[in-house]
């Protein structure tokens, strides 16, 4: 954790006289909790005990006036400011790779009464986004926005990695929900787009600040549309044969106009790991306590495997030659399983939008489940990001891939990234996030942790996997942001998009003290 320091004992003087003793700390144990994220790099960092970029101090401003105090101070004294939220993130886009100050805006987390007449809540960066919804419940609306991640992640963060939530199809992502934005420039200047003219004006602006990860300014507040808590949720289970099938079925859902709440397909192997024989019905029935397994596939098994559908010793075998077990996993009965939701406040209306989908997925030959599948999804959701700490811990490493692409391109990128990573990983995926033109595939991946080897393997699989999103033309993210994990291939998705992206970040950040090392800079 040794770093040259930059910022001298006057400078850290100053800034407790903006923030207080309180909201100022050099102690190993916060240095420590603030050099990564949750990208999974910096955690094979972390057991390969190397802090490659360690703060030089955390600050806690409690009000926007604190925020535009400590840039100006930055600017002064030419230090580097990161911007976090609840460091949730994946793509190490809190790290500060060049030392400076890391600049937490958990204290700015307040959240409006919503405003019943334009449908809009006011939120601080800060605020929890569980909170933030919870408080919208309690009086009957939803902001919509359900990352996996919602129970430790900020709104702030929300909108610097221009993030996704599970209901997307029918609620938009953040920037379709962020009416206005207050943020600090890197200059030191206050903004708040809703005075930035008309509607589109306000929302050219907003889209230059939704996703910059920090590196414009530092988002200190935004009103974000709500809507009605629904009433009525709908929720169904069917599976098919295969990818292709499953897929067909969505793009025909979407091409109609149809905009389920939710739309997943899993392919079969996450059919098996989400929804495998029995597992349904064991997830409502009480649990017995296990007893302590030691290993990495018994963790792995106990936590994502269906118990039975292989053994333990076959599995232990089968990760140590990830291409054998990805070849097995390619022949597993059981088709895959796409969940739909639809859910609003119209029963009529929602009983008739299922009932079309219901047609559409029988033509395409989808064989129905029932509501048990949905059911059982709405349940578990935002459980599966919360099993990844155990496969650290045993001795591997996981991951996960979002990309996008069109319709007709979909079925090739998921069999190119596939092909691409089958050598160095085990890899499954799920489709969503669909629209009319497309949708997401998000992959995961789980690796083998070898002494010493564990970084070189995480980038062979991150390569190999870009390099096959590059040859079908698809996008490098779809909504976990940039950050440093994925830099190096933006610039090959946009052309003079490093020029063009080099110019916002001098008009806002002229001193380029925020957040450096980031997207494409």
């Amino acid at each position: 954790m040794n770093q040259q320091a930059i910022i001298s004992d006057a400078v850290l003087k100053k800034i407790t006289g903006i923030v207080g003793p309180d909201g100022l700390s050099q102690q190993p144990s916060d240095i420590f909790s603030y050099s990564r994220d949750l990208w999974p790099k910096s955690i094979i960092w972390l057991k390969e005990h190397r802090i490659p970029y360690p703060p030089e101090a955390i600050v806690w401003p409690s009000t926007e006036a604190q925020v535009v105090d400590l840039v100006k101070l930055a600017i002064e004294a030419n230090f580097p400011l990161i911007p976090f939220g609840a460091g949730s993130g994946v793509c190490g886009g809190t790290l500060p790779t060049r030392g400076g100050i890391v600049l937490d805006v958990k204290k700015l987390n307040h959240i409006s009464e919503p405003d019943p007449l334009s449908m809009t809540a006011e939120f601080g960066p800060g605020a929890i986004g569980q909170l933030a919804e919870m408080e919208m419940d309690r009086q009957g609306y939803t902001i919509g926005h359900f990352p996996s991640s919602i129970y430790c992640s900020s709104v702030g963060g929300w909108i610097a990695a221009r993030g996704a939530g599970q209901e997307s199809s029918r609620y938009g992502k953040i920037e379709d929900m962020v009416v206005s934005l207050r943020f600090v420039t890197g200059d030191g200047d206050l903004i708040d787009t809703a005075d930035c003219g008309t509607p589109d004006q306000i929302n050219a602006f907003n889209q230059l600040i939704i996703g910059s990860e920090g590196t414009q300014g530092v988002i200190i507040g935004t009103v974000l549309r709500i809507n009605k808590k629904p009433e009525v949720i709908l929720s169904r289970g069917t599976v098919f044969s295969d990818v292709a099938s499953g897929l067909d079925a969505m793009r025909k859902l979407f091409r109609i106009g149809l905009r389920p709440t939710v739309a997943r397909l899993y392919d079969e192997f996450d059919t098996i790991v989400g929804f495998g024989k029995g597992k349904m019905e064991k997830d409502d029935k009480p649990k017995k306590e296990k007893k302590p397994r030691n290993g990495l596939i018994q963790r792995y098994m106990d936590e994502l495997f269906v118990p039975g559908e292989l053994t333990e010793t076959v599995l232990r075998n089968m990760l140590g030659a990830p291409t054998l077990l990805n070849k097995v996993a390619n022949f597993l009965p059981g088709g895959c399983m796409l969940v739909t939701v639809f859910s609003g406040n119209d029963r009529a209306i929602l009983e008739a939008e299922a009932k079309a989908a219901e047609e559409i997925f029988r033509e395409c030959g989808g064989k129905d489940q029932g509501e048990a599948p949905g059911k059982h999804w709405l349940k578990r959701r935002h459980a599966v990001s919360y099993k990844q700490s155990k496969i650290f811990h045993s001795g591997g490493f996981v991951d996960t891939m979002e990309v996008a692409a069109p319709w007709d391109m979909i079925v090739q990128l998921y069999r190119e990234v596939k092909k691409a990573v089958s050598p160095h990983a085990f890899i499954m995926a799920h489709f969503s996030h669909a629209y009319v033109d497309g949708c997401c595939i998000y992959f995961s991946f789980v690796g083998v942790r070898k002494e010493g080897e564990a970084s070189s393997l995480y980038d062979r699989i991150w390569d190999a996997a870009q390099g096959a999103v590059a040859s079908c033309g698809a996008t490098v993210s779809h909504h976990h942001g940039i950050g440093i994990s994925k830099a190096r291939f933006l610039p090959g998705q946009h052309a003079g998009g490093v020029e063009y992206y080099q110019a916002i970040k001098s008009a806002f950040d002229p001193k380029k003290i925020m957040n450096p090392g980031k997207v494409i800079l």
